[in-house]
């Protein structure tokens, strides 16, 4: 019988079609290819559910008889079951039976349980009760630290990962829920047992022997050493967070903290808990230990082994043979791969990084290395990493052995430092991950350090590994002794100082095969303690020649300090000087944090900007570009210009030169942009008249002036961000053009006042607040809208009229009512009265009557744009106290066609 929470699950399955065709049929590969999910080298994972044939099916797999299937249908009716739910009920049993018999390493996580997360608004009975609904139990919330508490939560036998995961997913109560992914360790060599190690009775009449610890002098650790050895501090706790370590070896006995130490140990179904750490790869709280587990030892060494005891190594941050020798780094090892179960043999899973993170936070600790990653984009693990980063520890990751630019985590993440794999040459490793989102590099080929007694059977065992596990530690220790000559330096500082003091081994600067290069623990220290270098004699480089703009010019130089590249904010700050104008600037770096002094550098600044514009001229055709407002086109030939395309390039400027063109028989154009064409090629139309305007930032540093060469006038006078120069109505080509870039309010190239010949009209309003407003022309608009301005007088005139007449008009005011008629640009209405105008009526005399209508609308308070009035017909209102706001005019000749509707041009009580 299926409990009727689920029947709803399986209802919904299939609805979505993922696994039934109809009853009793199940869909083919092709048509079922199964469901998805991530495995821990973040590949998908298929679920898909095997079918088998008649003759391969058990006795209790066979199709049911008759009589059986009657007896189960009506028992499915009694309980509102559908055949379809009991199929998808059965697959789904299937495919979790499968997968919970399937070991974790070929899954890639851990099978019947996952990682849900949920926030701090929701309560843990509340997801406890979830997970009930859901046939699943709340084991722990194994993370509540953050804005989103972690829990790790069982799911049902009958239930698969995949399932549980959108099921829980879908809840709005759970912010994301995700399989519990397997994270392995970051050694090459897969059987530490075979690889090359040493003894006690190799090494019993020696010192310590450094020299096989070739990378103690290529990260210059020993120099690092005698930079602590004036400094008082106090230990710095370091997080491993592995397979454990030999807590008897006799380099590692005295190093090892024995009462922070442990081993997380969890059966399957229970909760997490601590056990004192007994060694390397004891597997969950049993007697059982892996042979082959030495990996975390190998770690421990490399960051701390004991110096001074005549025995084997020294560690990286041991402090060597100075007053400061074993006195740096307190070692708390956390053993995260004890196994949740038999199913991960040797991997530990997200649940136990993150509680593993989650007590080194606990306990105090300030580094953490994790040779140890996964590719699977887990939430869980990144929120955990996010939460250590924030409270101050400082993670070190291991970047991979997949010899690629493979993705793996916690190493990409932003709040981790992420470390190559490089040989003593200083070559990339074959095997080490690399990429833009690796940091730093460090050695991790033939890396000399302790073995566990369980792969030597000795206490006193060395051996060679290789890998990015083993490059991890070796920054780790370099950033516990930054710590411990500067307790205050933050992670990101820490990250900061350990890039920018790296030696630079491939491109310039940080590539993606070295990142930004080898790690020089001496220097990271010394900048870390805060000691100053003078920077006067910095290298700095990285500037060019940079286009004028109107604003500053702020490049970002390289600067570089004996061949160490230094890092803005951290080392330097950056001003400038002359960097807004075109010529000769200057930028002056001035240490800080660990550097004084001050060093320059010049760069030119250039005023490129150029505006360049080509015509289409009778006869000619396209003529060529032409530039610094030289004429295109023709004089004196009585060719007209067929079309113009204009471009501004090399500005640094965002925004667009515009333009429209008047043609022949088609009048205005619609406006185009950059380099698009403006008017008609093979129909010999002439263009009469052009507008040109800048947009965006150009127009905020540039006016564009133009003028054009019409027929009968000649060079008319230059006009500016978008006025109208040519002519209108009088039929007149133009014949050549001349367009100029000029800095904003900069002097205009000659004349201004004769730009455009029209029988048009010309008016501009004076607006309350603003005052009188700039001329506008032929149906623009003069006044405001949305602003509840009212407009208070309105002068009007007819500029190259080539008829006799006069355009006359009265205003109705405030309080005056209509007031007398005036004429060419007289002022009706008022000004500094707070008036407002409520009506208009304006007219033609004489033959400019004759050959034009005049068409004029206004803007009204209440009522907005009302229709158009003509020929002294009254526009707006009158008696209903309200105000004109806009105005628009338009010449249309005589019995023309009116500009909109004419219907409500004027109102009255």
């Amino acid at each position: 019988m299926i409990r009727k929470g689920r029947i709803k699950r399986y209802l919904a399955l299939l609805i979505a079609g993922s696994m039934v065709l109809s009853t009793g049929m199940v869909a083919s590969a092709e048509e079922n290819p199964g469901v998805n999910i991530q495995t821990g080298t973040g590949q998908t994972q298929n679920t898909e559910t095997e079918v088998r044939t008649e003759t391969e099916q058990t006795e209790e797999e066979r199709p049911q008889s008759t009589e059986d299937k009657t007896q189960e249908d009506q028992a499915q009716k009694e309980n509102g079951q559908s055949g379809d739910v009991q199929t998808v009920h059965s697959e789904e049993v299937q495919a979790a039976a499968e997968e919970r018999a399937t070991p974790a390493e070929e899954l890639g996580y851990v099978p019947g349980e996952i990682l849900v997360s949920y926030s701090t608004d929701v309560s843990e009975d509340e997801v406890a009760q979830t997970a009930e609904e859901k046939d699943g139990e709340l084991i722990e919330t194994v993370d509540d630290s953050g804005d989103q508490n972690l829990a790790l939560v069982t799911i049902s036998d009958e239930t698969t990962v995949e399932t549980a995961v959108a099921e829980y997913t879908a809840d709005p109560a759970i912010a994301y829920a995700e399989p519990n992914y397997l994270m392995e360790s970051y050694e090459e060599s897969g059987d530490v047992a075979t690889a090359t190690q040493e003894t006690t009775d190799d090494i019993k009449s020696q010192a310590e022997d450094t020299g096989k610890q070739w990378y103690l002098d290529y990260v210059k650790a020993k120099d690092a050493w005698k930079e602590l050895e004036n400094v008082t501090g106090e230990k710095v706790k370091v997080a491993v967070i592995d397979t454990g370590a030999d807590i008897n070896h006799e380099d590692l006995k005295q190093i090892i903290d024995r009462k922070l130490s442990v081993e997380l140990v969890r059966e399957e179904g229970d909760t997490y808990h601590t056990e004192a750490l007994r060694g390397d790869g004891y597997k969950n709280g049993t007697g059982e230990q892996n042979a082959k587990s030495t990996h975390g030892t190998h770690v421990a060494g490399i960051i701390a082994a004991q110096s001074g005891n005549q025995l084997g190594i020294q560690g990286t941050g041991s402090g060597g043979e100075t007053a400061k020798a074993n006195q740096i780094i307190n070692l708390v090892v956390i053993d995260a791969f004890s196994k949740v179960n038999e199913k991960t043999e040797d991997s530990a899973t997200v649940g136990d990084v993150v509680k593993a993170l989650s007590y080194a936070r606990e306990t105090g600790c300030k580094i953490v290395n994790l040779s140890l990653g996964t590719q699977a984009q887990s939430q869980a693990l990144e929120q955990a990493v996010t939460e250590t980063y924030e409270s101050g520890v400082t993670i070190v990751c291991a970047a991979g052995n997949d010899g690629g630019t493979t993705a793996t985590y916690p190493s990409d993440y932003d709040t981790t430092i992420s470390v190559i794999n490089i040989d003593a040459s200083g070559a990339k490793s074959d095997r080490s991950n690399y990429g833009s989102a690796k940091d730093l590099s460090a050695p991790g080929t033939d890396i000399y350090s302790t073995y566990s007694v369980n792969v030597s059977g000795n206490e006193t065992s060395y051996g060679y590994l290789s890998g990015t596990s083993m490059a991890s530690p070796i920054v780790a220790a370099g950033a516990a002794m930054m710590l411990y000559a500067n307790p205050n330096l933050t992670p990101t500082q820490i990250k900061s100082i350990l890039c920018s003091t790296a030696v630079d081994l491939g491109a310039e600067g940080k590539d993606d095969l070295t990142g930004y290069g080898c790690v020089d623990l001496a220097a990271a220290v010394q900048v870390g303690s805060g000691q100053k270098t003078d920077l006067s004699q910095a290298e700095i480089s990285g500037l060019a020649d940079y286009s004028y703009t109107g604003k500053e010019i702020t490049p970002d130089p390289t600067v570089r300090l004996s061949g160490k590249r230094l890092i803005s904010g951290t080392d330097y700050t950056i001003s400038y000087s002359e960097n807004k104008k075109p010529g000769t600037a200057t930028v002056t770096i001035t240490g800080t944090g660990a550097y004084t002094g001050q060093a320059t550098a010049t760069f030119q600044i250039q005023d490129s900007a150029k505006l360049k514009y080509r015509v289409h001229a009778q006869t000619y055709g396209w003529m060529n570009w032409v530039t610094g407002g030289k004429s295109a086109g023709t004089t004196g030939e009585s060719k007209r210009l067929e079309s113009i395309r204009l471009q501004i390039e090399n500005t640094g400027y965002s925004g667009e030169i515009q333009y429209c063109t008047q043609v022949q028989t088609y009048g205005w154009l619609d406006w185009v942009k950059n380099g698009a064409e403006s008017g008609t090629t093979g129909q010999s139309k002439r263009l009469e008249a052009i507008r040109i305007k800048l947009t965006g930032e150009l127009a905020e540093h540039y006016d564009i002036y133009y003028r054009v060469h019409a027929q009968t006038y000649g060079w008319l006078d230059w006009a500016k961000n978008g006025e109208i120069a040519g002519t209108e109505w009088y039929s007149k080509r133009l014949e050549a053009i001349e367009v100029r870039l000029v800095e904003k309010g900069g002097t205009a190239p000659g004349n201004t006042t004769n730009v455009y010949k029209h029988p048009g009209v010309r008016y501009q309003t004076h607006v309350q607040t603003y005052g009188w407003q700039g001329n506008k022309f032929d149906g623009d608009l003069s006044g405001t809208t949305g602003l509840a301005k009212r407009l208070e007088g309105i002068k009007i005139s007819l500029p190259g009229q080539d008829y006799t007449g006069e355009i006359t008009y009265q205003t109705h005011v405030q309080t005056y009512g209509w007031q007398d008629w005036v004429k060419n640009g007289a002022l009706a209405g008022t000004t500094g009265e707070s008036k407002r105008l409520e009506g208009i009526r304006i007219k033609l005399t004489g033959e400019m009557a004759e050959h034009y209508d005049i068409y004029y609308r206004v803007h009204s308070q209440t009522y907005g744009w009302l229709g158009w009035a003509k020929n002294g017909e009254e526009a707006g209102t009158e008696g209903l106290s309200k105000r004109l706001e806009a105005i628009q005019i338009r010449l249309v000749e005589k019995g023309g066609k009116a500009p909109g509707s004419t219907a409500n041009a004027f109102r009255t009580k």
